[in-house]
């Protein structure tokens, strides 16, 4: 894979996550970035049967949900951090990586604030790869 194709996945990587969960990358035959497009899935509620992360929350409810939003929402921001980090490293448009470090900032102050919680609520850490720290 070139640094040119890269850098496309890594852009449409960082628009997914800005968008949010729930639109779905459609790239072209040319590699060339779409706009994420809203399923019903979307609209009405995530699709838990094609995403991992949403199908361990269905069904909880209570604390058993709250526990598993964080460890599910802290892997999420880790992905996240990863992305932009690359995009820092990959990316030549002053834009994309002004916009990475934010990301970096924003998702480790939120990974610790989840931190913080688990621990107060549940008694215990949820474990952070060093990326995500």
């Amino acid at each position: 894979m070139d640094i040119k194709t890269n850098t496309k996945i890594v852009i449409s990587a960082v628009v997914g996550i800005i968008l949010g969960a729930g639109g779905v990358m459609a790239f072209s035959q040319k590699n060339e970035i779409a706009m994420p497009s809203i399923s019903g899935d979307a609209v009405v509620g995530h699709n838990t049967q094609q995403d991992p992360m949403m199908s361990s929350l269905a069904g909880k409810k209570g604390e058993s949900f709250d526990r598993e939003f964080i460890i599910q929402m802290i892997a999420h921001h880790q992905g996240a951090i990863q992305m932009a980090e690359m995009a820092l490293e990959t990316s030549k448009r002053p834009e994309i990586k002004e916009l990475s470090t934010e990301i970096i900032a924003a998702q480790k102050m939120e990974i610790q604030k989840m931190q913080e919680w688990h621990l107060a609520w549940f008694g215990s850490s949820v474990p952070v790869t060093p990326t995500g720290q």
